[in-house]
C-alpha cells in the first residue's frame, strides 16, 4: 500500500510539471495527452496496477442464472430504495448497467425480457420468490443447529 502512494505522488508530480510545460509550449490538447500517455507507460511497467492489492481481494464475478432472473433483482432493489448512488438519484437503467459489469453479463433487449417477466401467468416474480425460500431454508437450518446445541 505504501508503494502505491508513493507511485501515485510521483505521478501527480510528474503530471503536474508536464501540464507545466506543456501550458508554457502551447502544447495543442491531443498531442499533449499522446504525449502524456507514453511517458506514464514508460513509467509504469505493463503490469503495474495502481489499486494491485484492491483488484485481488475479491474474485471476479459471474451471473448464473438468467438474464430475467437478474432483472427481477435488479427492479426490486431499485425500486424498494435498497440500492442508491450517493447523490441518492440511481435509475433503473444505472443499476442494470452496473450489474452487467458487476456481474460480466450484458444484458440484450431488457424490456423485452421485463414485459415477458410481467406477463407469465402464475408468478411473475419466479426468482425472487426462489430467493425467498432459499433464505427461510437457511434459518430453518439454523434454528435446528440452535437446537441442537441446547
Amino acid at each position: 500500500m505504501e508503494a502505491q502512494k508513493e507511485l501515485i505522488s510521483k505521478l501527480d508530480l510528474f503530471i503536474r510539471a508536464k501540464i507545466r510545460i506543456a501550458r508554457q509550449n502551447n502544447h495543442p490538447k491531443p498531442d499533449f495527452t499522446r504525449h502524456l500517455q507514453s511517458e506514464i507507460k514508460q513509467i509504469i511497467p505493463k503490469q503495474t496496477s495502481l489499486f494491485a492489492e484492491q483488484s485481488q481481494l475479491f474474485p471476479k464475478l459471474h451471473w448464473n442464472n438468467s438474464d430475467t432472473a437478474l432483472l427481477e433483482l435488479i427492479i426490486a432493489l431499485q425500486r424498494s430504495g435498497a440500492i442508491v448512488a450517493e447523490d441518492g438519484k440511481l435509475s433503473q437503467r444505472q443499476l442494470l448497467q452496473i450489474a452487467e459489469r458487476l456481474f460480466n453479463r450484458p444484458i440484450k433487449a431488457p424490456s423485452t425480457k421485463l414485459n415477458q417477466a410481467r406477463e407469465r401467468k402464475k408468478d411473475n416474480a419466479v426468482f425472487l420468490e426462489n430467493l425467498k425460500g432459499h433464505f427461510q431454508a437457511y434459518s430453518q437450518e439454523l434454528d435446528e443447529k440452535q437446537r441442537k446445541r441446547r
